[in-house]
């Protein structure tokens, strides 16, 4: 850590901060890396006024405050990104892949029916891949995991079995 903030590059310190907090998550302990990537990826953004890293910095935030129980603060970040059908996501350029695994995650969460089934369209043709955040440092799931994720939060349980089952089977290739 202390190189990457020697090297004087933002995108180490944000690479870092990505890596630790999915590494958190995946151990049950992302309450350890709440304080430090907030701080550290809010320095990162201000870095750039251009639209892609901040939107995928808005929805992190989202994806945050979701699991971490805030989630008032997280339902009016969601409302506000959903607003125009998702239309923001067009921008997000190559964190388009980052920004659209870590949506299902919140929308479950705060059990968006509605939402869920929108994004379910937008992630569809994506179920073969496996998802990454932002520049692919941060390794997240298959795309088949983020669809039974909406799928169970719209209640269709049908589906949901159908498409855990293809993220187990690409797992194990």
């Amino acid at each position: 850590l202390m190189d990457g903030a020697r090297s004087l590059w933002p995108d180490n310190i944000h690479q870092y901060s990505g890596l630790l907090l999915s590494l958190r998550h995946a151990q049950g302990r992302l309450a350890e890396a709440i304080e430090f990537f907030e701080r550290e990826y809010r320095a990162f953004v201000a870095h750039y006024e251009i639209q892609p890293p901040q939107l995928f910095a808005r929805i992190q935030f989202l994806w945050l405050d979701a699991q971490s129980g805030r989630t008032d603060r997280a339902l009016a970040e969601f409302e506000a990104i959903s607003e125009d059908g998702w239309a923001a996501l067009q921008h997000a350029g190559y964190f388009w892949l980052g920004c659209v695994a870590l949506l299902p995650e919140a929308c479950a969460v705060l059990g968006d029916d509605t939402q869920a089934l929108a994004l379910e369209g937008l992630l569809l043709p994506y179920g073969e891949r496996i998802m990454l955040g932002g520049n692919a440092g941060t390794f997240l799931k298959p795309g088949w995991y983020y669809l039974g994720l909406l799928a169970a939060t719209r209640s269709d349980w049908t589906k949901a079995e159908q498409y855990f089952s293809a993220a187990l089977a690409m797992t194990e290739r």
